[in-house]
């Protein structure tokens, strides 16, 4: 059961692109934060397109 409170996104790859459907709660704090979110998840999916990859903006400890 879905909460009204939480985030949901979906992703699904096709032949055709991928597609991103979400579900988040009805307030200006969510909207502001999924704004965020989908500028930077499309700016790293850019550069794994462009690039075939993503450096990490925090190092991975050994």
């Amino acid at each position: 059961m879905m909460s009204d409170d939480d985030v949901y996104i979906w992703l699904n790859r096709t032949g055709e692109g991928l597609n991103v459907s979400m579900r988040y709660p009805n307030n200006a704090q969510a909207e502001e934060s999924i704004a965020a979110f989908l500028s930077r998840f499309a700016a790293i999916i850019h550069s794994v397109v462009t690039t075939g990859d993503y450096a990490a903006a925090v190092p991975v400890r050994a």
